[in-house]
């Protein structure tokens, strides 16, 4: 478990199923979340458990206060032998967005990624038309590598994916330089 002043994360366990299938289904994320199907409760219980000693880590974010599920974020494909991961996350409630959660999110992923993993590299897509996650990534440090054309299908057609990564001497040079939050940095982690 992880905390910041705001945001407890814990592991993504099945026992959160039913709680993260309400928040998925919400109209405001559907539109974020790459499903090509209908999820039932059966589908996101299965998938939590396939996370669990897998290649991926899937962590819950809580508000801290109101112990209210704000969203997820993930390292995924851990490679151990190459040290990189592809990060994803998602804020499940539109007032929640824009508020600074997600920065905690990725900044808590990303230490534990580098200080924690070891990994040398955390890679992410996004969508091409996500301007305002792209403009989040950056601040934070991510670098563009380049366009997968045609990458990803959603109800509208097929989009275009950036691939953004940020490397362990890039973060390293950013907390030398004191651009990261010491707040996020000083609580602690529990593997």
């Amino acid at each position: 478990m992880s905390r910041t002043p705001r945001l407890r994360l814990e592991s993504a366990l099945p026992e959160h199923a039913g709680e993260m299938l309400a928040c998925i289904q919400q109209d405001t994320v559907a539109n974020f979340v790459m499903f090509q199907k209908t999820v039932t409760l059966d589908d996101q219980r299965a998938f939590l458990e396939r996370m669990q000693g897998s290649v991926h880590q899937l962590f819950v974010a809580r508000n801290v206060a109101q112990e209210r599920m704000i969203g997820t974020v993930g390292l995924h494909e851990v490679d151990s032998i190459h040290e990189t991961a592809r990060l994803g996350v998602l804020i499940f409630r539109k007032d929640d967005r824009g508020v600074g959660y997600g920065t905690e999110m990725i900044l808590r992923a990303l230490s534990w990624a580098f200080l924690v993993r070891r990994l040398n590299r955390v890679y992410l897509q996004v969508k091409q038309t996500n301007t305002r996650g792209q403009a989040l990534y950056r601040s934070l440090g991510f670098v563009q590598e380049g366009v997968l054309r045609d990458a990803y299908k959603d109800k509208s057609g097929f989009n275009d994916l950036v691939v953004m990564s940020l490397l362990a001497s890039e973060w390293n040079q950013m907390i030398a330089r004191e651009e990261i939050p010491l707040a996020i940095l000083e609580h602690r982690h529990s593997t």
